[in-house]
């Protein structure tokens, strides 16, 4: 993400935190529309599990914005961003009388690695940032 005329970026964790805020905003007012819906059809308990794959997409969007927002250690930003969308989840869910499944947090995690990897790649140079030629020119080009 550039700001202006100069390339600037966001600092790795000021990236994680506008991720993870990013992804619970979206999953607010993504869940009530999905609320809404299933309350119009004949079976709102059948469809339950849209809720469910909501938070999973919500979790994807929230790790790439965080890797997207920064240059430095996208990878990482992404990652911080994903676990912070699953922490305020697990908090929620805590208060919440549903409670939450156990294969919850995996299928999340997946979906936060995925989110801050497709998140760390970059256009302009097809590379991915984590893995620059930098560290590797030691070891010798083939």
């Amino acid at each position: 993400m550039e700001f202006g005329k100069e390339k600037k970026s966001l600092d790795m964790l000021a990236s994680a935190a506008v991720g993870g805020a990013s992804a619970s905003v979206f999953a607010v007012l993504l869940l009530t529309a999905l609320a809404a819906l299933s309350l119009l059809s004949g079976d709102p308990a059948s469809l339950s599990w849209l809720g469910a794959a909501a938070l999973l997409l919500c979790c994807f969007t929230g790790a790439f914005i965080g890797a997207r927002c920064t240059e430095k250690r996208p990878f990482i930003a992404g990652i911080i961003s994903g676990a912070m969308f699953i922490v305020t989840v697990l908090t929620v869910s805590l208060i919440a009388a549903g409670g939450l499944h156990p294969a919850f947090i995996p299928s999340t995690a997946g979906c936060a690695l995925l989110g801050a990897f497709t998140g760390g790649i970059r256009r302009g140079n097809s590379r991915i940032p984590a893995f620059d030629d930098k560290k590797f020119e030691k070891y010798g080009r083939d």
